[in-house]
């Protein structure tokens, strides 16, 4: 039994690991996000539910500049901060786990973000291209700025009566 105790995920030793993971994993993302956004914008750690045990919540707070109430989670937050929070959830999961020679998938990304901040992901987007981070990168996008913007990449139209082409696309593809 005491065994069992000290080893416990809820408060035990285990419980202690996984708290300390979690917050240099969050501490990870801040960083990532801070490079990006405009403004301060802070993921807060999890926090426990009661100070006898670590019993976790599960809830991840965020606080956008200093002025604004902190958002009680990341999914309460409005979507292009949550498009933001999950490229950072992404990029650090893959490199904890060493997969930055992966290939990157990005949907639509930076579509519900304003002006300025759609123009700082795309500006991410190329300096990932450029440094080579990821092996490949796909991005499916309606916006022109995103694809137009790499100067190596290689764009695949599905349907040219929904967006701009580009100048050269498909040369890498038939479609039957």
């Amino acid at each position: 039994n005491a065994l069992i105790t000290k080893l416990s995920p809820t408060d035990g030793l285990i419980a202690q690991g996984l708290l300390g993971f979690i917050n240099n994993y969050v501490l990870q993302m801040n960083e990532f996000i801070e490079k990006v956004w405009s403004y301060p914008m802070v993921i807060q750690s999890c926090d426990v539910q009661d100070n006898e045990s670590l019993e976790l919540d599960y809830r991840f707070p965020v606080k956008a500049n200093e002025n604004t109430d902190e958002t009680p989670d990341v999914s309460k937050c409005s979507k292009g901060m949550k498009e933001i929070i999950n490229l950072a959830y992404k990029v650090t999961a893959m490199k904890s786990k060493g997969l930055l020679d992966s290939p990157l998938y990005l949907d639509e990304f930076s579509s519900a973000m304003d002006g300025h901040h759609r123009a700082e992901a795309v500006s991410l987007i190329k300096a990932f291209s450029q440094q080579l981070t990821f092996s490949q990168m796909f991005i499916v996008s309606h916006d022109v700025t995103q694809y137009n913007s790499l100067p190596n990449a290689q764009v695949c139209v599905l349907s040219d009566s929904n967006i701009i082409t580009p100048g050269k696309y498909n040369e890498h593809v038939t479609f039957k």
